[in-house]
């Protein structure tokens, strides 16, 4: 019992002076939609914390380019679809990491003490 009392007293103090950090997936994403959907489509994708990037008009075709955070798509394809009337598509490709913030982690309930 003292030597796991110990182990995990040597973890905390290592954690504390050490700088870690959770790191999460981001997407790159590309919508098409037609133009008469795409606001609903923004601020959908405002709510996932997703940073748009590039949004370009083809016609009356809307291509809507950025980033998101992986755990913000999941449903998305169910979304997208009802935000549209079926008539949008989408892809997502990995874009790398970013690091999550403490204040993140806390709204999440993933902060340990």
């Amino acid at each position: 019992m003292g030597f796991a009392q110990a182990a995990s007293q040597a973890l905390r103090e290592a954690l504390a002076a050490a700088e870690v950090m959770v790191l999460e997936p981001l997407m790159r994403f590309e919508i098409e939609s037609p133009a008469e959907f795409s606001s609903g489509i923004l601020a959908d994708l405002g709510a996932r914390k997703a940073e748009v990037r590039e949004v370009t008009a083809e016609g009356t075709l809307r291509s809507i380019q950025g980033t998101v955070p992986l755990s913000q798509m999941f449903g998305y394809s169910t979304a997208v679809r009802s935000l549209s009337q079926g008539r949008a598509s989408y892809s997502m490709s990995p874009a790398g990491l970013r690091p999550v913030s403490e204040a993140e982690l806390a709204a999440r309930g993933l902060v340990w003490s």
